[in-house]
């Protein structure tokens, strides 16, 4: 997990701050916990000169299985030991653990620290309690010393069976260095210290009245199915068409007229889908009153078989329960679309249920949706709080008692963010309508930029569908918009040269180079580029001229190397290889990877040397810790190359397991069809000209 952002603003997508942010969603959104079902530990200090600690979890009753987060220990009874809260991301999300422990004998002081001429907290200051035999007992004052809580101020400190206090000296933030020495403090009891006095002033002792709790043991909820999720900034959705009965396409915003809108996705087949719809038609007086329009479509015809029998059946149990609001069928892409909605907004991840319930706010825009059956009387109090809100104003703004900053301004469901999660589900025409409507948004505002991203995602989705025409009508409109950005003009020159425009590529690529003389890093871009499209002799040219502006950068020469293999003139990048592996640091694995895989496998048997392949992919291995499916995959060929089959093949194996654990697939089954000829006694030859 990357460290936060220095400042707080809308972040790159690409960063490593976001990146985490994505792996830890994704990891909640599958229902797994941060503390992976790790039980809490509490450990005793022995006392010992070698300051050992027993793990007294299971005696204590702290080994919960819970997703911990706070610890905040705390006199809360008012006994004299100290209690526990603890917190939690998830149910039980508070605990008290109440001290019964302590023996009958054993003392205890509490102060209260309070600053005159250092702040008033006195946050800082140290305070040594000495007992009897002149033992000292040490505490700081700290401004909260734990994740996600606050510690009382309070000092406490356990005398154990000390006959009484001897001393009590305060060392003040920015003090005397001896300290303040303060008297009448005993134990037992609770005091005052104010800096400057040197008299401890006794404080009554507050006590919480938690004598009548009686230990719990929390049970978790009974299971259901019913979900109702308020979202924090409603989500745009592309404009929709449904099936009316009669086979036609028509919109969903001619039902719409600015109203709140519910659109039910149900089936006949679904015992709670057909308890739930004559309920909504039993309160559809109310429901009207408070400017709910309701449409009801049947998913019953989806996957294609018994269409026409479906759509009957559909019509026909609407018709008996006296349904007299809209309905029709659920065409795939307007299921694809709301299921986005949903999988954005319910964690952990699962299958969109029947019935599911969206509630499309006065724009059109998803405020709230439902999982299993909705109350009439929940309806009309979300629909008026959908219609009657600023649509600029996120509903947390609503909700919390007191004004602040959320996540909202880094995590926003964006145009392109909506349009990348369509894509994601498959819905390329949710994905470009996404893109388009943004477009038109911000071009109706001075946002030459913002239009000009939105129009190089829009390309890029194109070029991805194969239709370049309308990526390069969208790069064109782009660099128009943004011409100072170099990226955007690269991008227009890599799917020129994609779509067989060779000439003009050549023109484009030559403009960029001369554009940037002095830059390595750009020329380094685009020989990157070039390489990734296959024009690699070009590639190599640009590379090398920015290799002489920058000779010793080495993700220069990784990339050069590259180049050189992709041209089918390996020999040429092997001392670049080798150079980098030498060197160590930044990319000298990846190099020592790519050097034993090019001497393992490569068809000129002037450039194989297996013994120097296995070396190499072993230092890799070894600095990988095996957990590299790919570095395995090398090693693999490399133990072919050098004869030993044997090792090859239980290589292979492990390589192809962590392949499949890692969601590699691919790879896993190139590495199995690496397999079999290392089973027939043939090393792998790979094509380095590809």
């Amino acid at each position: 997990m990357a460290s936060s952002p220095d400042r707080f603003e809308r972040l790159d997508g690409g960063s490593d701050y976001m990146r985490g942010w994505e792996s830890l969603g994704a990891m909640i959104a599958q229902g797994r916990s941060f503390s992976g079902h790790e039980r809490n530990c509490a450990f005793l200090n022995t006392g010992s000169g070698d300051r050992r600690f027993a793990d007294v979890s299971g005696a204590l009753g702290l080994d919960h299985d819970d997703d911990g987060r706070a610890v905040i220990p705390a006199d809360w009874d008012g006994d004299g030991d100290l209690d526990l809260w603890l917190a939690n991301r998830t149910g039980p999300r508070l605990r008290f653990l109440r001290n019964d422990l302590r023996e009958p004998g054993s003392g205890w002081l509490a102060l209260k620290l309070r600053g005159v001429d250092c702040n008033r907290d006195a946050i800082g200051a140290r305070v040594a309690v000495t007992v009897g035999g002149g033992r000292k007992v040490v505490r700081s004052l700290r401004a909260g010393d734990g994740f996600a809580s606050q510690t009382p101020k309070t000092l406490h400190f356990g005398l154990g069976d000390a006959a009484g206090v001897e001393e009590v000296r305060v060392f003040w933030p920015g003090g005397d260095p001896e300290g303040e020495v303060f008297s009448g403090a005993g134990a037992g009891a609770v005091f005052s210290l104010m800096q400057g006095t040197g008299v401890a002033e006794p404080v009554p002792r507050r006590t919480n009245a938690v004598g009548g709790w009686s230990p719990s043991d929390p049970a978790a909820p009974a299971p259901t199915r019913s979900k109702r999720i308020v979202l924090g900034t409603p989500s745009v959705i592309p404009p929709l068409d449904y099936i009316d009965f009669a086979g036609r396409a028509r919109p969903l915003a001619e039902i719409h007229g600015g109203k709140a809108l519910l659109v039910i996705l149900w089936s006949k087949d679904c015992s709670e889908c057909m308890a739930e719809l004559p309920a909504l038609v039993e309160g559809g007086g109310a429901l009207a009153q408070a400017g709910v329009r309701t449409i009801a479509l049947s998913t019953d015809t989806i996957g294609g078989e018994g269409a026409a029998s479906d759509v009957r059946a559909a019509e026909a149990a609407l018709a008996d329960m006296g349904w007299g609001s809209v309905a029709g069928l659920a065409p795939i892409r307007l299921v694809r679309a709301l299921n986005i909605v949903h999988e954005h907004a319910v964690y952990p991840e699962g299958p969109l249920t029947l019935p599911a319930g969206f509630l499309l706010d006065g724009a059109g825009r998803v405020a709230v949706l439902y999982r299993g059956a909705v109350p009439v009387e929940t309806l009309v109090r979300d629909a008026s709080l959908a219609l009657s809100r600023d649509p600029s104003v996120p509903v947390d703004d609503l909700a919390l008692p007191f004004p602040g900053r959320d996540a909202s301004a880094v995590f926003a469901l964006d145009a392109t963010s909506l349009a990348n999660a369509y894509r994601a589900a498959g819905d390329i025409a949710g994905a470009r309508e996404a893109l388009r409507k943004g477009i038109a948004e911000r071009s109706a505002g001075e946002d030459p930029r913002g239009v000009a991203t939105l129009l190089w995602h829009l390309a890029d989705l194109e070029e991805s569908e194969g239709d370049y025409p309308a990526a390069l009508a969208a790069l064109d409109e782009a660099v128009r918009r943004w011409p100072q950005n170099p990226s955007l003009r690269l991008s227009l020159a890599a799917a020129t040269a994609k779509s067989g425009a060779v000439a003009e590529a050549d023109r484009l690529f030559d403009q960029l180079v001369a554009r940037a003389p002095g830059e390595p890093g750009w020329l380094r871009q685009i020989g990157k580029v070039c390489t990734v499209i296959g024009r690699v002799e070009q590639a190599i040219s640009v590379l090398e001229s920015a290799r002489q502006l920058a000779p010793d950068d080495p993700q220069l020469r990784f990339d050069l190397a590259i180049a050189y293999e992709r041209a089918d003139r390996a020999a040429q990048a092997v001392p670049h290889y080798r150079t980098l592996v030498g060197a160590g640091g930044a990319g000298a694995l990846d190099a020592a990877n790519n050097l034993a895989w090019l001497f393992a496998t490569h068809p000129d048997d002037r450039l194989r040397d297996g013994a120097e392949a296995v070396r190499l992919a072993l230092e890799v291995v070894e600095a990988t810790g095996r957990q590299s499916a790919s570095v395995l995959d090398t090693l693999a060929a490399a133990q072919a190359e050098a004869g030993d089959f044997g090792e090859a093949l239980a290589t292979a194996a492990e390589a192809a397991v962590l392949a499949m654990a890692s969601g590699e697939p691919a790879l896993a089954s190139q590495i199995e069809a690496r397999a079999k000829r290392y089973r027939s006694g043939q090393p792998h030859r790979a094509a380095f000209a590809e």
